[in-house]
């Protein structure tokens, strides 16, 4: 009994200091000066970076990869893609709920993918692209925001 009680509070622990480790990197993030353009990006390397246990770059973008095949089920992830996806972690683990956001994702690139035609010729379209780029960023932005709000509203 005293066993099982000694793993568990191990394993407790591990969870709280990845806990602690995902909070120290989002607000790192968050203390980003606005008016530097890319002041957020380098935070959010920087942050992804250390979560990841990844000694270099190559180990980075393979950690990456290991998101890109949840998603999309097979392991070809673009050279580079990796990294952005990690960047993309430290938000969903800080903001969301991990498994549905990875769940949803894949849900999106198979439907994609069914009707792959269609979106070649959607991702053509210049003014499209820039939109989707725009969302995107506008997206970022709110779960930040999300995490402000609930920070914010648990601190009361």
């Amino acid at each position: 009994m005293a066993q099982r009680a000694q793993e568990a509070l191990g394993e407790a622990t591990q969870i709280v200091d990845r806990f602690n480790a995902v909070t120290d990197e989002r607000a790192a993030l968050e203390r980003v000066d606005v008016a530097d353009e890319y002041g957020d990006v380098v935070a959010d390397i920087r942050g992804a970076f250390a979560l990841s246990g990844a000694e270099n770059l190559l180990e980075f973008e393979a950690h990456g990869a290991g998101l890109y095949e949840r998603i999309a089920g097979n392991r070809d992830c673009p050279t580079g893609f990796g990294i952005r996806l990690q960047m993309l972690d430290l938000i969903v683990q800080s903001s969301l709920d991990e498994e549905r956001f990875w769940s949803a994702a894949a849900t999106v690139y198979r439907t994609l993918i069914a009707a792959k035609q269609p979106c070649e010729l959607l991702v053509r379209v210049e003014h499209w692209r820039r939109d989707f780029v725009e969302v995107a960023g506008e997206w970022r932005d709110a779960c930040i925001e999300a995490a402000v709000i609930s920070a914010t509203g648990s601190n009361r």
